[in-house]
């Protein structure tokens, strides 16, 4: 779509920068309705399964239950979706051995599994676009930089081999949290437990799709916060990733050596190009590890529950839906990149010059990094540095390599690898989930 300033910027990316200004247009639990009504179909089940309600009972009350839509202003008048189920499901519904403690906590984690194998998909297309840039551009010579300087040569697979290792660590957050939302707090009631209806707590949990059950009431609630803190921290993992390939991208286009996909133009100078993206994946990174900061602190409070932890639900919602825009953007910027080689002499040729005579002369390093230092202070030659420093220190057989960052790229980066390993992990969480 057209901006209002100038530039085209695809769906994706205008999804991911008007959600700052859009936020969650619904209340948090209608966001979940679809998980709240799968758990009130699973106690319905195990309710007759045990002789709770009878079959006539239950066709009523799943009837009622799977037609049941909700009127937004109405539901303004209730605390929570299960107050407003409660309600709208009747005095027969037998609301018993539970609590809304232990039903919030699955509902949010049913929600997190459900988004978790929607975001799975996504990473998975952002890894193809690694492997399409590995294989186009992967040898391709582009600048490393020190303090925002271009410090030397190497292959753009070396930066891709760095993202893939970051998201090696990423996928590894989100084995965790799959870990804990695949566990389930069915039975810890408000949070001693319940001593009544056990087996119908442990079919609820198998019809839900739980792997393990807590191993305490008390923790099953108290786990609500794990959760969440797995969750922003995953978000705040991904968004620093994101950000790190967007600056990247930033200094090799200001180098010439890349493009720089859908920016933005100024609301008053024509002639400007703004990397809107970059910037809002950055105050996005800072945001996420900020709010990490605030549920840790909640965390340490109590061994219990209290209402504060309401306040987590929206939040959730949020940082979750962030995190899906944030990856179909960068999957769409990727998508564009178009890599450009540096085309010049290797800054870090006369590194390598030293480096070697250093080795075969046994001369201190530091005194020949001070002589060559002056001689590009004086603009001599790039080309006729090797034999002037060759003959200065008598060395023979010079063979350093000018295309060292080639070299490294060769014998040490194994870009294929690493994307093997990282689709076996997605298979593996995909599966666990």
């Amino acid at each position: 779509m057209d901006t209002v300033w100038g530039g085209e910027v695809p769906e994706e990316i205008h999804r991911f920068l008007t959600y700052t200004d859009t936020m969650v247009t619904q209340p948090p639990d209608l966001r979940m309705f679809r998980e709240a009504i799968q758990i009130e179909d699973a106690f319905l089940k195990a309710y007759l399964e045990h002789g709770v309600i009878d079959r006539e009972k239950y066709i009523q009350l799943s009837t009622r239950l799977r037609s049941m839509e909700i009127d937004l202003d109405e539901f303004k008048g209730y605390e929570d979706i299960h107050s407003y189920l409660e309600e709208k499901l009747g005095k027969e519904y037998p609301y018993i051995c539970r609590s809304r403690n232990e039903t919030i906590v699955s509902m949010e984690r049913l929600y997190l599994r459900r988004r978790y194998r929607e975001l799975l998909e996504k990473i998975n297309r952002l890894v193809s676009i690694f492997t399409k840039l590995s294989k186009r551009y992967g040898d391709v010579a582009v600048p490393t930089y020190t303090h925002y300087q271009v410090a030397g040569l190497t292959t753009y697979n070396s930066y891709i081999s760095s993202y893939l290792t970051q998201l090696g660590d990423l996928l590894k957050r989100i084995w965790n949290l799959a870990s804990i939302v695949c566990t389930s707090p069915h039975g810890a009631s408000a949070i001693s437990g319940c001593p009544f209806l056990r087996n119908i707590h442990i079919k609820v949990s198998n019809l839900l799709g739980y792997r393990n059950i807590h191993p305490s009431p008390l923790e099953a609630i108290h786990s609500r916060i794990w959760h969440q803190i797995l969750n922003i921290d995953i978000v705040s993992s991904a968004l620093n990733l994101y950000s790190r390939v967007l600056h990247d991208t930033y200094l090799l286009h200001k180098d010439g050596c890349s493009n720089l996909p859908y920016t933005t133009g100024s609301s008053m100078l024509t002639h400007k190009e703004n990397p809107d993206i970059l910037e809002l994946m950055r105050a996005k990174a800072f945001g996420a590890a900020n709010h990490l900061s605030w549920l840790k602190t909640m965390e340490v409070d109590n061994t219990g529950y209290t209402r504060a932890i309401q306040e987590t639900k929206y939040w959730m919602i949020y940082w979750t839906d962030t995190l899906h825009h944030a990856t179909d953007a960068i999957t769409k910027f990727t998508e564009s990149l178009e890599i450009v080689g540096w085309g010049r002499d290797d800054p870090a040729l006369a590194t390598w010059i030293t480096q070697e005579i250093s080795i075969k002369t046994g001369k201190p390093y530091r005194e020949i990094y001070k002589y060559i230092k002056k001689m590009s202070s004086d603009n001599i030659d790039r080309r006729n540095l090797r034999e002037l420093v060759r003959r200065k220190y008598g060395v023979e057989n010079l063979k350093s390599l000018e295309e060292g960052f080639m070299y490294i790229s060769k014998t040490w980066i194994d870009v294929e690898s690493q994307l093997d390993s990282i689709k076996n992990m997605l298979s593996e969480i995909s599966e666990q989930l």
